[in-house]
């Protein structure tokens, strides 16, 4: 989910599009994104250097299990290329226009993060079950007049 929050204050004329802030004088309008970022975990690695890939490009793309059990293939930052493994946690940065793993997680952190957006998936999902049921029992009965 994406929030725009926009603010009007007084400033002289200017233009930052790396804050992505834009002033009129006397009227300034600040977009500010708040960043949101999922965890998945890695199913796979697919580089350019792998002998069972061919690539037209040079970048390394992971195939992730997120959280939802949603399955996605994102880029991967190059810093982070040479140390990332199958089965690694990573957090997966939504707010740029390319979906991209920024982090590693490991050992206690790893397991934390994932147990606690896992845990909330499935208490969602049997929410979801139970409102289900009892949608259905509903259409189920029987009108007595």
């Amino acid at each position: 989910m994406w929030y725009l929050k926009i603010t009007y204050e007084s400033f002289r004329n200017h233009i930052n599009f790396r804050n992505i802030k834009i002033s009129l004088n006397p009227l300034q309008i600040k977009f500010i994104l708040l960043y949101m970022y999922h965890p998945g975990k890695v199913s796979e690695v697919f580089s350019p250097k792998s002998k069972q890939v061919d690539s037209a490009d040079g970048v390394v793309q992971a195939m992730l299990e997120m959280w939802d059990e949603n399955v996605i293939t994102v880029l991967v930052e190059k810093k982070l290329v040479s140390t990332l493994r199958k089965d690694d946690v990573v957090l997966v940065d939504y707010t740029t226009p390319k979906l991209k793993v920024v982090k590693i997680l490991r050992d206690d952190v790893a397991k934390s993060t994932w147990k606690k957006y896992r845990d909330q998936f499935a208490k969602r999902k049997i929410e979801a079950v139970a409102m289900q049921s009892k949608l259905q029992a509903a259409q189920h009965e029987s009108y007595v007049g």
